[in-house]
């Protein structure tokens, strides 16, 4: 009687896996979120059938006229937010360096404080470079100190004695 030699399990070498921060998943999950919602509504057709739409609903439902007309400047602004959120993004992926991705949120985010200044403190003097710049690096700083605590895993099951 012969005996078959013992197998023995292959080993699978493990590849490190290169630490992600969340903050760079996050801002990518967000990145291909805004390149499709603004992809779908800048399709003219989509834009066509909305204006439609639109215009039935109100034909339909005079009274809500204003609301609907309403809901419709909402969604514009929505989608021009979309639009800048989407460039700025594309601008901070091709930055290269900390002071490149850091100008480039400056540049991208400069206007919008400017007039949201302008809008909520009418005669003040327009935000500095350095004074926006400060305000990234602070937003940044609290959002690398929050810590995501690591998914637990469960224990692997155990034999039962029988």
């Amino acid at each position: 009687m012969s005996t078959a030699p013992p197998v023995t399990p292959a080993v699978t070498p493990t590849v490190p896996v290169k630490h992600v921060s969340w903050l760079k998943r996050l801002g990518s999950a967000i990145y291909v979120g805004l390149k499709d919602v603004v992809g779908l509504l800048s399709n003219p057709a989509v834009q066509k059938v909305e204006m439609q739409v639109a215009n039935v609903a109100t034909l339909l439902l005079p009274a809500e006229g204003p609301l609907i007309q309403t809901f419709q400047g909402i969604m514009g602004k929505i989608f021009q937010q979309a639009v800048v959120s989407e460039v700025a993004l594309q601008n901070v992926a091709s930055a290269t360096s900390n002071p490149q991705k850091l100008a480039a949120v400056v540049g991208s985010i400069g206007p919008e404080l400017d007039q949201w200044v302008a809008n909520n403190f009418p005669g003040s003097a327009t935000v500095s470079a350095e004074v926006k710049a400060g305000l990234v690096n602070a937003i940044v700083a609290l959002q690398n100190a929050i810590t995501v605590p690591p998914a637990s895993t469960p224990a692997p099951p155990t034999a039962k004695a029988a």
